[in-house]
């Protein structure tokens, strides 16, 4: 699905925030890039799908979703390949959503911009997302505007908003941050039966360590702009090589028997 070959972030006077690194995602797989606030881990993967704010360049020696190489993409066709196929969930919920547009209009806006259906088929498809993600009045939700929703509200509509154009590629950045430890489970368990029933691929960025040992099969851990250590999940765990992956483990066990 992801083949990233020595991906690195600098900013534009040429300072390097990311070093290279490689990167590759599997069909029904989840991969998660775990580090602490300011380690590199969210401009990474801004950065394969070039979507870095303009302070910010990325190189790589190659950059392929689902064999296509977007270095030599026309726009339009990357348009198409990011908007309809890879779906994203911010971190930051508030600043995410439009605080003066209606969240119908939010929502039906990038399914007719891909032509996914009419606006008629949007509604209802939205309605049954808002539905399935557990908000209880979606009819109330897509007419109100996204103030006047909770946290852990809007992290959902930001939920169903990615799901919108039946994505094959989901991208989970601090995907429970605004969640109570309830909720955080009904979320993971929601996205893991969607990589197991509907194989997407997912991409779960977080600070979180139990989240990457429960629901990954691979895991990045990045470190102060370097990625330090990759395997798959249980042998990470289990024998961590780097002294600050071994550190996180340690502290993570220690959380557990408390």
């Amino acid at each position: 699905m992801i083949d990233m070959n020595a991906l690195e972030v600098r900013t534009n006077e040429g300072n390097t925030l990311v070093r290279p690194f490689d990167f590759y995602l599997k069909k029904r797989e989840i991969v998660g890039i775990f580090g602490e606030s300011g380690s590199g881990k969210t401009i990474s993967t801004q950065a394969m799908f070039n979507l870095l704010p303009r302070s910010l360049v990325s190189s790589a020696v190659e950059k392929v979703i689902e064999g296509k190489n977007l270095d030599t993409l026309l726009p339009r066709e990357y348009r198409k390949l990011i908007g309809i196929d890879v779906g994203y969930i911010p971190q930051n919920t508030t600043e995410f959503l439009h605080p003066l547009v209606k969240i119908k209009h939010q929502m039906l806006e990038g399914f007719v911009t891909h032509q996914c259906g009419t606006k008629k088929e949007g509604l209802k498809r939205a309605t049954e997302l808002l539905t399935l993600v557990g908000l209880k009045n979606p009819k109330k939700v897509l007419n109100g505007y996204s103030f006047e929703l909770s946290g852990g509200m809007r992290q959902r509509v930001n939920i169903a908003l990615s799901l919108m154009t039946n994505p094959r590629i989901i991208i989970l950045d601090e995907p429970t941050t605004a969640l109570d430890s309830i909720t955080e489970h009904e979320v993971m368990e929601f996205f893991k039966k969607l990589n197991q029933e509907e194989g997407v691929s997912l991409i779960l960025i977080t600070h979180n360590m139990k989240l990457i040992e429960k629901y990954t099969d691979r895991a990045y851990v990045f470190y102060k702009g370097e990625m330090v250590e990759t395997n798959d999940t249980e042998t990470l765990f289990k024998y961590p090589t780097h002294p600050h992956t071994k550190a996180l483990v340690q502290v993570t066990r220690e959380e557990d028997v408390r």
